[in-house]
């Protein structure tokens, strides 16, 4: 199984290099022989230098010159991972409200017939998980921009 884990950044120079640590330890240390993971990043036109650390990064980067909003970043995101014909995505914020280690109860989660996984977290764990299943690809990708969109 192919998964991405699909990160949108905007002015997040003060956050990314601790980041990019966790997320390549992360990366080093995944032992599951059954799932290959990938990271791939959207720069949502930053004004400061977080496009220059993730281009020091080893992980893919797409660069948007203007900023076009979160929406718009996470469904870039998602469009570019599944034209590479990914399984899943995993869609991360590289704020640090979440323990990347986290990212261990999604994907050990059974999702052959999951559409989607939404994980709801406190204290930087992650202590519920929503799954959905048999929804088309639009109405995902809707559903996801508008949790992602909300403030709660």
């Amino acid at each position: 199984m192919k998964i991405k884990i699909c990160v949108p950044v905007y002015n997040e120079e003060d956050s990314l290099p601790k980041f990019l640590d966790q997320l390549e330890h992360f990366i080093q240390n995944f032992n599951n022989k059954n799932i290959e993971l990938s990271v791939l990043f959207y720069d949502d036109g930053s004004t400061d230098n977080s496009l220059k650390l993730l281009n020091g990064s080893n992980f893919t980067v797409i660069n948007e010159m203007n900023n076009k909003g979160l929406g718009y970043a996470i469904g870039k995101l998602f469009n570019y991972a599944f034209t590479e014909g990914v399984d899943g995505v995993v869609k991360l914020d590289c704020d640090g409200q979440m323990d990347i280690n986290e990212i261990n109860k999604l994907l050990n989660f059974e999702t052959k017939k999951i559409d989607t996984l939404i994980s709801k977290k406190e204290n930087k764990k992650i202590n519920k998980l929503l799954q959905i299943n048999k929804i088309d690809t639009d109405t995902n990708n809707l559903l996801n921009f508008c949790i992602n969109s909300l403030k709660l």
